[in-house]
């Protein structure tokens, strides 16, 4: 931001903070109200999130048991002979296999971690 700004920025916010707290002053009570509102709300959101989370985690962890299936039958299934099939020919899918097991690993990892922070943020906003 350039120096020749900073004035205008600060009457904007002036000017911003002089509309809102008349508001808070003269009914104090209304703004609690709406902040425990909003916080039982909010922990309910995140419940609702933790919850979307735990379900894309079973949907991660299906995807992995069924491509750790995959990797391990796909040669018995398509092996014909070593000259027919070498292990070269199955170098691809072992490998896209591998990737997305990997990949989902950790995106479940990432998730789990984010189910546990949801958990307790809400738990923070219900007091408990």
């Amino acid at each position: 931001m350039k120096p020749h700004a900073y004035p205008l920025v600060l009457v904007v916010v002036v000017a911003l903070a002089a509309t809102v707290v008349p508001s808070l002053a003269t009914d104090p009570s209304a703004s609690v109200v709406t902040v425990v509102e909003s916080s039982s709300e909010a922990a309910a959101d995140h419940l609702a999130i933790a919850a979307q989370y735990e379900g894309t985690i079973a949907d991660l962890q299906a995807l992995i048991t069924e491509h750790q299936d995959m990797k391990r039958s796909y040669r018995q299934q398509y092996h014909v002979n070593k000259a027919i099939t070498p292990r070269s020919k199955f170098a691809g899918a072992q490998k896209h296999s591998y990737a997305i097991i990997r990949d989902a690993g950790r995106l479940e990892s990432d998730l789990e971690q984010l189910v546990t922070w949801h958990m307790l943020r809400a738990a923070e906003l219900q007091g408990k």
